[in-house]
């Protein structure tokens, strides 16, 4: 919906140009699926737009859990 917007929904991507997709993986159990979901995600892309120029935010996430603590 972004990539075909061309501003006519203000909530969504002005142009494709200015389109980043966000990419967030677990690096222990996500990175060996990262290339598989980047080169779908060229295809489709390509398939909509007839190019293959993405702007693409990879980040790795990271959950940090607190320590348990416990009431004296």
């Amino acid at each position: 919906m972004d990539i075909n917007n061309n501003g006519i929904n203000p909530m969504l991507s002005e142009n494709s140009k200015k389109l980043v997709i966000s990419i967030s993986y677990d690096k222990k159990n996500e990175f060996n699926k990262l290339l598989e979901n980047l080169d779908k995600l060229t295809e489709q892309y390509y398939g909509i737009t007839n190019n293959t120029d993405i702007k693409i935010w990879l980040t790795d996430k990271e959950f940090l859990i607190p320590p348990p603590t416990f009431k004296k």
